[in-house]
């Protein structure tokens, strides 16, 4: 097989991969199953006791480490005098998504950052891209 072939598969493959990982358009619904951080448990890697059982809470108790999704820089819809003005764009958006694990102590181990699939063009009917 020759170098571009390879190229263009390994392209495709990384692509797939990185379009399973990334959502980065929510809802307000949406922000309601997620766990807020604040910006000292992302500055430090380590979850407070009670959000540490939010993320194990319907986990065997066995089990010490979970996979996790990090959004570290989320945006909103602007609002002006308590309605917020629909421009098209989504709710929330969260283009930057980091995948990591934690541990039973809390300790947030990130592994990878990638930009969310679903706000990166090509995009059907040319809908919000970052």
């Amino acid at each position: 097989m020759n170098s571009r072939f390879l190229g263009a598969l390994n392209y495709w493959r990384t692509s797939l991969a990185d379009s399973a990982l990334g959502q980065g358009c929510f809802s307000q619904k949406d922000r309601k199953k997620l766990i807020e951080l604040s910006k000292e448990t992302l500055r430090d890697g380590t979850l407070p006791k009670s959000q540490i059982r939010k993320v194990f809470e319907n986990q065997k108790p066995d089990t010490k480490v979970m996979a996790v999704q990090i959004w570290p820089m989320v945006t909103t819809r602007i609002s002006s005098h308590g309605t917020t003005i629909f421009n098209g764009f989504p709710e929330i958006v969260a283009p930057v998504v980091t995948e990591a694990t934690i541990d039973r102590d809390g300790i947030i181990r990130p592994s990878r950052n990638v930009i969310a699939r679903d706000v990166l063009k090509p995009l059907p009917n040319d809908v919000f891209a970052w």
